[in-house]
């Protein structure tokens, strides 16, 4: 999959599923990268003729995309099952999603806003693997971007860790090979990682 063929409104609510805020007037997702932020930015003017703002959080390392408008955030809530407001762990996969760009768009959404890509040393050969790994406090998110994953012949590890998050690894080479060929990161950092 390459960035031409990404369905920007499944991408959009993967990244708002994750990283995103829905209030009845605005849409707020935060980042790491204001390069991803703007990106996601375009998207969504392409979408629905609406501009956001990106900016520098104060006291923080990270950034902020804010879009005020109010028909984007009820299509979000209705058609992808967003809930407003604090959301983490009540949030459930969309009903009505079945068609293959969709369901990849809407888990790089999601693995561009909470997954990391890490070189990974073995503690005891120290040689450096590639690996993927991706949480939620959301048990059915997990599970059904699991089942996504696995429909691309991407296998992936899954279990709950001691601060009560669900999380998904991909660690094999041939997993993280089957990885590049179905989906990708808009993310800027997590993209070089994957690729290095």
């Amino acid at each position: 999959m390459n960035f031409s063929e990404i369905d920007s409104k499944a991408y959009i609510a993967g990244v708002i599923g994750g990283d995103g805020h829905l209030n009845k007037n605005f849409i707020q997702i935060d980042g790491d990268s204001p390069q991803w932020l703007q990106t996601i930015n375009t998207l969504f003017t392409t979408c629905f003729n609406k501009q956001g703002r990106v900016y520098h959080k104060k006291g923080s390392r990270g950034y902020r995309l804010y879009i005020s408008s109010r028909s984007p955030v009820h299509y979000f809530h209705e058609k992808w099952n967003i809930p407003f407001g604090k959301k983490s762990k009540i949030i459930e996969p969309p009903r009505s999603l079945t068609q293959e760009r969709e369901l990849k768009s809407f888990l790089i959404g999601w693995f561009d806003a909470e997954a990391h890509v890490e070189h990974w040393k073995h503690p005891r050969t120290k040689r450096i693997y590639l690996r993927i790994q991706f949480k939620t406090k959301s048990e059915s998110i997990r599970n059904f971007l699991l089942t996504i994953l696995q429909d691309s012949g991407v296998n992936a590890s899954v279990y709950k860790d001691n601060e009560g998050s669900f999380r998904l690894q991909i660690g094999s080479r041939n997993d993280i090979t089957e990885y590049k060929q179905n989906f990708i990161f808009l993310h800027p950092k997590k993209s070089e990682l994957l690729n290095s």
